[in-house]
């Protein structure tokens, strides 16, 4: 009988080292991750609201379409704090909204992150994405050159057809004005 409790207690210690080891990892991994996300927030990543009330600041960031991810942040929610964190990978092509999947929600309360008390919501375990992630953090210098250049081209596109439906008005008005239908 001691012999089978000394193996059971054994066993539980082994399962409890493994399950310890787990841990850690996971935390080293989901501070990695928010790093390299506040990083892109903050740059190329744009301020989408911010709100200033009393003493504190409520405000959000997202980046969209970079390189396969969509990043988006909700920051100092209310003057207690209050932070989420939601990273969306797109597992086909960008335009196509059923490729894209939410990887990683997280959500903590103090001003920086704290993987103590954090609560994840949503954590795709798949390595895929964490490895695509930390790729383009090494290279991100040229990510945002080229995620720059990309958004230049669309808000081109988007400039020159302004100024065409414009041009058109402006006919349409003057033909009008002259009498001609």
């Amino acid at each position: 009988m001691d012999r089978l409790r000394r193996v059971k207690m054994t066993t539980l210690k082994n399962a409890a080292n493994q399950l310890k080891k787990k841990i850690t990892d996971h935390k080293k991994v989901l501070v990695e991750i928010v790093k390299i996300a506040i990083e892109l927030l903050d740059n190329p990543g744009k301020e989408t609201y911010c709100n200033k009330r009393g003493y504190h600041t409520h405000f959000k960031r997202e980046l969209i379409g970079f390189d396969g991810f969509d990043i988006r942040g909700d920051f100092g929610q209310s003057s207690m704090g209050g932070n989420e964190l939601y990273i969306s990978y797109h597992t086909g092509h960008p335009s196509h909204e059923s490729g894209v999947k939410i990887t990683l929600g997280v959500r903590w309360q103090c001003l920086e992150f704290d993987v103590d008390t954090c609560t994840v919501n949503i954590f795709d375990d798949n390595l895929d994405w964490q490895n695509m992630l930390r790729e383009l953090h090494r290279v991100k210098q040229v990510s945002i050159a080229k995620y720059r250049r990309q958004v230049a081209a669309v808000l081109g596109r988007s400039r020159r057809k302004k100024d065409y439906h414009e041009m058109v008005t402006q006919l349409g008005k003057e033909a009008e004005r002259l009498g001609l239908k």
